[in-house]
């Protein structure tokens, strides 16, 4: 049996295991404005997110990367060129890409939400398992199997692209359990020497505290970057396990694609979801648009 199945067995078999009980945030903090640059890079990159919603982004790797339902502008004018592409229809249906982008002079690692049946019988099953990130981590065995699939594809296209654009920044960015999955990326590259910047948009809990922690203590300040949509019921699941910070939390009612950079505010301890209940489960796919418009068929 591969280790993936088996992530996945025993998590099927032992779903109510129970595990260390993460940090509470008790109290709501005020939150803090975001700058403008801030607010343009989370545009600019929930758009590399929504790409790999695209079927043609993640199965004919040497592409530029294109939406055709017109929802990744900023990401069509940009001279970019896909290194690896991935929807391996493995046991995760892990999919996403990666690609250079010769405009910005960056390198994107972008991992595709949950569309598939694969995909969600991999959400499900939330039963820790020990990782190599840290010394006690801990991850959820459906989303570290989903990782655990294309990580080593990951690294060597990575590894590739960065040698022959040393001076590229890298991005890791991704919507729901692909939101998730940025932050093993981001702790893998960071343990291989690589500065990280992570744009995650609508991620669940994928880690225990010491993942959590890890993240949070040995990634550089504002490289971080988890957005929340008050309408999103994703960020406080699965239980059990903690969540990432800083939390960038649009405090806006409803789901709607338009996001004003006054919608947004930062919560260092993670606070902003507090005392706000998501409103509709549909407010999963908004983030400055809705995200899976290749995949119109995908309720949330």
């Amino acid at each position: 049996m591969s280790s993936l199945i088996r992530y996945l067995t025993l998590g099927l078999a032992a779903t109510s295991a129970v595990i260390a009980a993460p940090a509470v945030v008790k109290e709501r903090e005020t939150g803090t404005a975001i700058d403008q640059d801030l607010y343009d890079r989370f545009v600019l990159y929930s758009q590399f997110a929504a790409a790999t919603f695209c079927d043609h982004n993640t199965n004919s790797t040497g592409d530029k990367l294109t939406c055709e339902t017109g929802n990744c502008p900023l990401v069509e004018s940009s001279d970019t060129k896909t290194v690896l592409e991935f929807s391996d229809g493995g046991i995760t249906d892990a999919t996403g890409y990666v690609a250079t982008d010769a405009t910005r002079k960056i390198i994107v690692v972008a991992f595709r939400g949950s569309i598939s049946a694969n995909n969600w019988l991999a959400d499900t099953v939330v039963v820790p398992v020990s990782v190599d990130l840290c010394d006690g981590c801990k991850a959820f065995s459906g989303a570290w199997a989903f990782y655990a699939e294309v990580r080593s594809k990951i690294v060597e296209a990575v590894t590739a692209a960065t040698k022959a654009n040393p001076d590229y920044r890298l991005i890791i960015t991704g919507h729901s359990i692909g939101a998730g999955i940025t932050g093993f990326a981001a702790a893998e590259f960071r343990k291989l020497g690589y500065g990280t910047d992570v744009y995650a948009y609508g991620p669940p809990r994928v880690g225990n505290t010491e993942l959590a922690d890890y993240l949070n203590t040995h990634l550089p300040d504002n490289s971080l970057n988890h957005m929340i949509n008050h309408a999103d019921f994703f960020f406080n699941l699965p239980p059990g396990y903690s969540n990432v910070y800083p939390e960038y939390y649009i405090d806006t009612p409803g789901s709607r694609d338009e996001v004003l950079i006054t919608d947004i505010k930062k919560f260092d301890n993670g606070s902003g979801h507090l005392d706000k209940l998501p409103d509709n489960m549909v407010g999963h796919v908004h983030y400055f648009q809705t995200i899976r418009q290749c995949q119109p068929n995908i309720p949330f």
